[in-house]
């Protein structure tokens, strides 16, 4: 459970009004502090289709997380931008498994000294009404200006950063 008023419920688009209002009730009722940070995402579609329950095309959560893993959900959401509806296939979360694997174990040179313009392009992708896709696009860029190492490389890199006595 996240502490109160760090929350950050996701929530379809269609269901702005009267559910926001409804729950900021429900939470001030119960002396809660809201959730500061709130989004919304496009209509999820199952094959082309809108996913719903009464069209009978729809998954449980519990089900995807065991078959894909949390980390895979959380990128396949975000390889759509919020505002655009999101196909969920397994193709689309084969892809994003393939995408998350090539960042899993990925970590920042604690050291290196990235160039302004190099993190403005990720900062700027995402101030550009949270672009998640165009950031996730500029990630293997920053990979190759050996700003994350790979994880088979971590050692030399640590054996390296070692021996020009903790420098870069």
């Amino acid at each position: 459970m996240c502490q109160p008023g760090l929350r950050d419920p996701r929530r379809r688009i269609d269901l702005v009004f009267p559910h926001h209002e409804n729950e900021l009730a429900q939470s001030r009722a119960l002396g809660h502090e809201f959730a500061r940070i709130w989004t919304h995402n496009g209509m999820l579609e199952f094959g082309g289709e809108k996913m719903s329950k009464s069209l009978g095309n729809d998954v449980s959560l519990r089900n995807v997380l065991d078959t894909w893993g949390r980390e895979v959900v959380l990128l396949f959401f975000m390889t759509g931008h919020w505002r655009k509806p999101i196909d969920f296939t397994d193709e689309t979360l084969a892809q994003a498994k393939t995408q998350w694997e090539g960042f899993q174990g990925a970590y920042r040179v604690a050291n290196s000294k990235p160039s302004p313009g190099e993190w403005q392009r990720l900062v700027r992708a995402l101030d550009d009404d949270f672009n998640t896709v165009e950031a996730l696009a500029i990630l293997p860029r920053l990979a190759l200006a050996r700003l994350l190492v790979p994880p088979r490389r971590r050692a030399s890199a640590v054996r390296a950063r070692a021996a020009a006595g903790g420098r870069d």
